[in-house]
């Protein structure tokens, strides 16, 4: 198993994490919550507890009657709470079966599950002393933008694009040129773009473009304008995309909102908002909701095969018990 997370004792997400963690890569595909209870308990991680962590929990009442075994089993019970609310939410894009006390994976591979475990594995990673590398320029960056497309297709249903750099394998250097290929797979006109862009541009702040397609994918719907924001700086993305910037650069034929999308979970509602709000009323696509869009079942072979090597590396750099 992977060892305990260095996170506070109420952060039972985090755990829930962990815990899917080891299921999906670690030396078995099953966890179970025995197991789980037992590594808390040795780990010192369940000691001097106080109800503080159960609110509501009237088995709690009188927390000195019972022994650590009791404690950490409960701790390992509401671990599984989490996880159950995962399984009904994302049904059958979740990677696992909860079958009585244990979680189990689904398939005999992880690689099945290739974009859940790059989202898993660059949120949970951030609580070991070896985090995985997320910055900017690095090889997730692209990847987790070919995640957040796939994702928009399966939360949307309609148009999902990249248009972020580097570019797409097979598309033009030329910015005007790009944004002629952009607007076909947009299957959108282009505007006249005589002196609205020059020849420097990259990505013009765009990484993803997603359009609300209802039954016919057709005009009159909204259309998400997709930052990917990653790495230590990852609150400094403010601002991208501008919708001036590319209000008249395609007939969008729908309204246009920011929306900024990130490979971590906001646990709690006041953490959403508090996005919502650092980043001026963007839509914000943090890990979970990006899971449900279901990006494994519409990710290409090549890039799964990318993301794959990704964990793998990212993976071997986190520590076990034992090791």
């Amino acid at each position: 198993m992977f060892e305990i997370p260095d996170t506070t004792v109420d952060n039972l997400p985090r755990f829930a994490d962990w815990v899917e963690l080891c299921a999906l890569a670690g030396p078995t595909k099953k966890v179970s919550q025995s197991v789980v209870a037992d590594v808390a308990k040795d780990a010192g991680l369940v000691e001097g507890l106080t109800d503080d962590l159960f609110p509501g929990d009237i088995t709690f009442d009188d927390l000195d009657t019972f022994s650590p075994d009791d404690v950490s089993h409960r701790f390992a019970e509401i671990i599984w709470e989490h996880l159950q609310l995962r399984a009904d939410t994302l049904g059958s894009n979740y990677p696992f079966i909860i079958e009585n006390d244990q979680l189990e994976r689904r398939t005999d591979a992880w690689s099945d599950f290739a974009a859940y475990v790059l989202l898993l594995v660059a949120d949970l990673s951030r609580c070991y002393s070896v985090a995985a590398d997320l910055e900017p320029g690095s090889s997730f960056q692209y990847l987790f933008e070919k995640v957040v497309q796939a994702a928009g297709l399966g939360l949307a249903g309609g148009a999902s694009v990249r248009f972020g750099w580097p570019r797409e394998k097979h598309w033009p250097k030329p910015v005007n040129k790009r944004i002629r290929r952009f607007a076909d797979a947009m299957r959108l006109p282009m505007e006249n773009l005589r002196g609205k862009t020059h020849s420097k541009e990259k990505d013009r702040g765009l990484d993803v473009a997603i359009r609300f397609g209802f039954p016919d994918d057709g005009p009159a719907t909204l259309i998400l304008l997709t930052q990917c924001a990653t790495g230590k700086h990852w609150r400094k993305k403010r601002g991208e995309p501008s919708i001036a910037h590319w209000r008249d650069i395609l007939q969008w034929q729908g309204h246009l909102v920011r929306a900024v999308a990130i490979p971590w979970r906001l646990t709690r509602p006041t953490e959403l908002v508090s996005a919502y709000r650092h980043f001026d009323d963007a839509v914000i696509l943090d890990r979970p909701r990006l899971a449900a869009g279901g990006p494994d079942s519409k990710i290409s072979n090549d890039i799964k095969k990318a993301i794959v090597r990704w964990c793998a590396r990212q993976l071997k750099k986190l520590p076990t018990v034992g090791a």
